[in-house]
């Protein structure tokens, strides 16, 4: 299944509210859907969701050098990954 959070409005960043509606998430998809895998796609001028990603346990599984115009932009992704073993290992 693909995972994802946007936070709209910037005085809602940086409070924690995307990692908690994220885990939230995951222990939905692993503990009651028995979900083996989510991903999640990052604009690649999106760090700040990357590192996000990265804090909840996802890891990089590859890239697109190119997928879209993003603000007039050629713009690529980053791909992740996380398994339910990992996720379930990681919460122990």
């Amino acid at each position: 299944a693909e995972t994802g959070t946007e936070l709209f409005r910037p005085e809602h960043r940086g409070k924690g509210y995307g990692t908690e509606a994220k885990h939230l998430l995951l222990s939905y998809a692993f503990d009651v859907l028995n979900l083996h895998m989510v991903w999640s796609v990052v604009w690649e001028e999106n760090p700040r969701s990357r590192a996000a990603l990265l804090k909840q346990g996802y890891r990089e599984a590859g890239c697109t050098p190119w997928r879209g115009m993003h603000h007039g932009i050629p713009s690529g992704d980053w791909v992740f990954d996380l398994l339910a073993s990992e996720w379930l290992a990681a919460r122990r």
